[in-house]
């Protein structure tokens, strides 16, 4: 049995999106990054490797769902970790069409992807070193 939950810190977690089988219903995986095909989030995942290269932060382990949607659409949800725990980037889509979120945790503390990309090193490693 799946946990229920991805504990990012000891207070904060998150909803393991293999958690229910009607949001894994193709594709069911947990263990190495490397084996998946990101879609149409290969460029986030990209750019966010990239950005995370200068703090020598790596993303290793996922837990990754592919599911068919209330209308019948093929979409993929999943959570990444990095090597030491310390960041977790998380694609949720909703079984309803436009229900989704795509963010990162920092230290338990929540970033749109979208603003993350947007900040300058200096402000990324401001948000890195504040803990």
């Amino acid at each position: 049995m799946t946990d229920k939950y991805i504990y990012m810190t000891s207070n904060k977690k998150i909803m393991n999106p293999l958690y229910s089988s009607d949001k894994s219903d193709i594709l069911s995986y947990h263990g190495e990054i490397d084996k998946i095909d990101f879609e149409y989030q290969e460029t986030n995942y990209i750019l966010l490797s990239k950005s995370l290269e200068p703090f020598n932060i790596k993303f290793n382990k996922i837990w990754y769902g592919k599911f068919t949607n209330s209308v019948n659409k093929i979409k993929t949800q999943f959570v990444a970790k990095t090597e030491d725990d310390s960041i977790y980037w998380q694609k949720y889509e909703g079984m309803a069409p436009g229900g989704c979120q795509n963010r990162l945790f920092i230290y338990g503390k929540e970033y749109k992807t979208t603003q993350w990309l947007k900040l300058s090193h200096l402000e990324r490693q401001n948000i890195i070193n504040q803990n």
